[in-house]
């Protein structure tokens, strides 16, 4: 019972990470290759600190 334990554990913990990675993948090839209807990334803005 603790073998099937540690699977459904390591299946839980290791899908969202790895759909997430798949997502980010497929967004910036998509961004790449200049496809239609992909959000381009949005640019980075510089925060100056006040004093």
């Amino acid at each position: 019972m603790v073998h099937e334990l540690v699977i459904f554990l390591f299946v839980t913990l290791t899908t969202p990470v790895t759909l997430m990675l798949l997502a980010r993948a497929t967004l910036f090839r998509d961004r790449v290759e200049g496809n239609a209807g992909v959000p381009q990334r949005p640019e980075k803005t510089e925060t100056s600190a006040s004093p």
